[in-house]
């Protein structure tokens, strides 16, 4: 397991409190330089809030696990998705240069998606 990964760990096992950078960065046996490193790359992959705090008479972070609800996938709109029989998939992720953002074969099949949402309401 990461580091990356036992930090959210950990996180996520503080639940609604969160947890104090300084008490994530004890736990891990880390530095305080590269627990920001680790707390900044889950914070841009949407997986941790921090939220500035006064403890002890200082200003600090206090680290929340963002839980996203579960939805119902529909499988009949994924249905065609090009990521499915794509060569490149392992290749692919947001800010590399082969993404879902700048993929031809995505947005066209996205725009085919709208198109058939929008005969199905004028329907």
């Amino acid at each position: 397991m990461s580091l990356d990964e036992k930090a959210y760990e950990i996180i996520k096992a503080a639940g609604k409190e969160g947890i104090l950078q300084s008490e994530l960065w004890k736990k891990l046996g880390i530095s305080s330089r590269e627990g920001a490193r680790i707390v900044s790359r889950l914070e841009k992959r949407g997986l941790i809030e921090r939220k500035r705090v006064i403890h002890n008479g200082r200003r600090t972070y206090r680290v929340f696990a963002l839980i996203k609800e579960e939805s119902q996938i529909q499988w009949d709109t994924l249905e065609g998705c090009p990521c499915f029989t794509c060569h490149d998939l392992y290749r692919c992720g947001s800010g590399n240069p082969l993404s879902p953002e700048l993929c031809e074969k995505m947005t066209k099949w996205l725009m085919k998606l709208v198109d058939k949402f929008k005969d199905s309401e004028t329907s």
